[in-house]
């Protein structure tokens, strides 16, 4: 994941087969038509309940998906603690300390961000398309809004686009 420079979105390899295997779970020991079977109507059905969820988000009127709000609510809580200097006149380039301990593993830090290539130095920013506590801190400071900064991946309507093809029930092969 060092090295993704942002094509992985924040997922480890590890962790999406982890999620294959789950859906897979139980199915293991099945011939390959029961698998493929077995697959196909678990995603019909899963595409079915998540559709229905992101309809009801994109008609109670949210932009983004329930994930990104928490993680952007999470960034701008740590924010708050951050200092912010100015390194250039048009509001690009900032020197962001840290105050207090992250809670995370690295200790206390100065991060550089550019808000025009969008760039931070904890390397969050790039991996997962929202922004950072010291990104949301550069853009407070430059009374910027930090919103248009979140990748439209994590948009409801785009979401939802995926959502909204359906899985034909397979006909019976007696017929």
């Amino acid at each position: 994941m060092a090295y993704s420079q942002g094509r992985r979105w924040g997922h480890m390899t590890t962790n999406v087969s982890e999620s294959i295997n789950a859906v897979l779970k139980g199915t293991h020991n099945l011939p390959i038509t029961a698998l493929v079977q077995s697959t196909y109507y678990r995603l019909g059905v899963l595409y079915a309940e998540r559709g229905q969820q992101h309809q009801a988000s994109l008609a109670s009127g949210r932009v983004y998906t329930d994930d990104c709000i928490d993680k952007i609510k999470c960034e701008v809580g740590k924010s708050n603690t951050h200092q912010v200097m100015q390194f250039d006149r048009n509001y690009y380039s900032f020197m962001v300390h840290e105050t207090v301990n992250p809670r995370e593993v690295r200790p206390i830090g100065h991060f550089k961000v550019n808000l025009q290539r969008k760039l931070c130095d904890c390397g969050k920013f790039q991996a997962i398309h929202i922004p950072c506590s010291h990104v949301i801190a550069a853009c407070s400071y430059a009374r910027q809004n930090y919103l248009v900064l979140i990748s439209d991946v994590y948009k409801v309507v785009n979401v939802f686009n995926i959502y909204k093809e359906e899985f034909p029930p397979i006909p019976n092969e007696g017929y």
